[in-house]
Order: C-alpha cells, then sequence, then structure tokens
C-alpha cells in the first residue's frame, strides 16, 4: 500500500400571499417545472402539461444574459420534505434527472411562454436559485427545433393533445447541455406569447440551490431540526472514507498512473488517501487466454462523512454517465455506511 500525492504532478409580481388552490408538484422534490407570467389562470396553465411537476416563477436581472436566477416553487409538503432534506444532506434540492418532460428542470425565463393546462394545489413554496449564468441558446432554436420536431414526427401541433410530446421531446433535446437558457417563440405551443424557459440538466445540477431553506423550514413546522440531527448523528457515527477499485487494469496503464489520472477529474483531493494494487498473472492459453492485468485500490478519507458522502456521489453520477468510460469501476462505501451507499456502482 502507498501513500502520495493525489494530484499528478504532471407575468404576475411576486405575490403578497398564498392561496389555498394554487399549484402542487407530483415530483417537485426531483424536478422544477417553469412557470410562466402572466393572470393567475395563466399562472396555473402549465399543470396539466407538466405532469403535476414543480412549477416556479422567475426574477431575472436585466443583463441581456441571465446573471443569477431567483425562482418560487410551489410544492405539496411531502415534496417540500424531500428537497429539504437534500439541502440539509448537502446535496443539490433538485434532481433533474428525474424530470417528466425530458431529464431536466424548467424554470421560468423572459417574456411570457403560454402552454395551457389546469390548476392544482400546493401548501408549500420554496426559494431558489440558479447560479452561474445559463447559456443563452440562439434565438433561431425553437423555430428550428419545431421545423425538425414536425418533420420528423408528423404531429399536428394546432391539436392541443400534441403539446406534452412535443414538450417532452424538447427537454430530450436539451439533456446534455446543463444549464440553458431557451428561447420559445409565440406559437401553437405557446398562445399567451414567447420569452425564454431556464433548462437545467443533471451535469449542471449543483446550479441549483434553496434561496432560503430557514423559511422553508418553518413553512415546514420546524422539521429542518429533527432533520438536522439525523444528519448530524450519521455525520459522527459513519466512516469519512470510501473505496475505490479500478479492477482490470493493464499493466502499462497502471504504471503509468491512469487510473489515478481518471479519478481526480471527479472528486475534490481528499484530505488523505492510500492506493494499493494487486497484479493478476496472464492465465490460460491459446485463444482463452487472460492478459495479465493489475486491480488498483484508492481509499480516500475526508475530513467527515458528510464530504465523503458527497464526494461519492458525485463519482458514482461520473461512473453512471459514462464519464468513467474505458475503465471497470467500483465504489463502496465505509464502515457504517447504509446498503445503498455500499452498493457498487460499475462503468
Amino acid at each position: 500500500m502507498s501513500h502520495e500525492r493525489f494530484v499528478e504532478q504532471d407575468g404576475p409580481q411576486r405575490p403578497s400571499h398564498l392561496g389555498r388552490s394554487q399549484i402542487s408538484a407530483r415530483s417537485a422534490a426531483v424536478a422544477g417545472t417553469a412557470l410562466p407570467p402572466g393572470p393567475p389562470a395563466q399562472l396555473l396553465a402549465l399543470q396539466r402539461l407538466a405532469g403535476n411537476q414543480a412549477v416556479s416563477r422567475l426574477l431575472t436581472q436585466p443583463e441581456p444574459t441571465v446573471q443569477r436566477l431567483a425562482t418560487m416553487t410551489g410544492l405539496k409538503s411531502e415534496h417540500a420534505q424531500k428537497v429539504l432534506k437534500n439541502h440539509l444532506k448537502g446535496d443539490p434540492p433538485f434532481k433533474p434527472q428525474r424530470g417528466n418532460f425530458g431529464e431536466v428542470s424548467w424554470f421560468a425565463g423572459s417574456g411570457n411562454p403560454y402552454v395551457g393546462g389546469q390548476a392544482q394545489s400546493y401548501d408549500v413554496t420554496i426559494d431558489v436559485v440558479i447560479n452561474p449564468d445559463p447559456v443563452k441558446l440562439p434565438a433561431t432554436y425553437f423555430a428550428d427545433f419545431v421545423r425538425q420536431y414536425v418533420r420528423q414526427t408528423r404531429a399536428d401541433l394546432d391539436d392541443p393533445s400534441t403539446h406534452h410530446n412535443f414538450w417532452v421531446a424538447l427537454g430530450r433535446a436539451l439533456e446534455t447541455g446543463g444549464a440553458q437558457e431557451v428561447p420559445i417563440d409565440r406559437s401553437a405551443v405557446s398562445k399567451q406569447g414567447g420569452g425564454t424557459f431556464v433548462v437545467v440538466g443533471g451535469s449542471a445540477r449543483e446550479s441549483i440551490r434553496l434561496g432560503n431553506a430557514a423559511k422553508l423550514s418553518q413553512d415546514l413546522g420546524g422539521s429542518a431540526a429533527t432533520t438536522a440531527q439525523v444528519i448530524e448523528r450519521r455525520r459522527t457515527t459513519r466512516a469519512a472514507w470510501f473505496t475505490v477499485v479500478f479492477d482490470r487494469v493493464p499493466p502499462d496503464q497502471a504504471q503509468a498512473g491512469a487510473p489515478q489520472r481518471a479519478l481526480v477529474l471527479h472528486v475534490t483531493p481528499p484530505a488523505s488517501f492510500s492506493k494499493a494494487e494487486k497484479t493478476f498473472p496472464a492465465m490460460g492459453w491459446g485463444d482463452k487466454k487472460v492478459p495479465a492485468s493489475v486491480s488498483v485500490t484508492f481509499t480516500l478519507t475526508y475530513a467527515d462523512y458528510s464530504i465523503a458522502r458527497r464526494q461519492a456521489k458525485r463519482l458514482a453520477t461520473a461512473i453512471g454517465d459514462g464519464r468513467l468510460a474505458g475503465h471497470r469501476v467500483a465504489l463502496a462505501g465505509g464502515t457504517g455506511w447504509s446498503g445503498k451507499e455500499t452498493r457498487s456502482y460499475r462503468s
């Protein structure tokens, strides 16, 4: 086992009160959805299309590119609890990768884009901030997408029943782009007017933060205190380390430090780490011969469990996204980690 340097040397104005029949969010804890400005009926209108997801209102600064986005999202209490728990664990509160309209979260941008729908109810609002700047897509992006979509699907967008599938397709087209400001033209799918949506994909999930966690906790009856106690107990009783195994590494790649170079791209430097290697000689004969390989195990130790868990999740996401393609990787939590956290992730 060796100890060495980890990094290689080489619409409406903000409402003054909440009505009892506002907007609900079936999956608001895992995906934000845009709230278009306009009169109350328009403000609530996205719900039928959005599958009862989170609905948000956006305030933007006057610069041509959105600088900092402050949104308000309406949620059912049980979903707001999940958002708050994610925040207290140190995770981004929303999960764009679980969105119903592509693996993205939708938030309203400038202007007055509108898609129609029906009102639902919610009982908690959440202030959300998105930072840094989303990428501003070309002004022709939406019109180009509509033409391509109609040509490929032959959908009649004058028929409202086709709108759901259209917005799903648009969301899917934006999944890998991070945080983007998308132009929306006045059209059959946005009859009220044009403007922009801000769409956040899974790779930019960490750009979404709660704007006022203390207010959310208060609105939920002070539930943050109980949740924080559970999280603190985990922090003090669970190990602050986890292991990462690169399996079947060709000996020349192991000697050149390829596993470590891949690892440092996806986690922050640990407080300490160790590396162990196990060599497996070539076996078999003929066309059944297995070449020699090396198993490289890294043990990464951080200041406490919460930090270690966050880094393990970042790495697991990178593995799942295929960003360690070309490597066989397994990740396991340290002593006391839950079964879910000790599950192996491979790419």
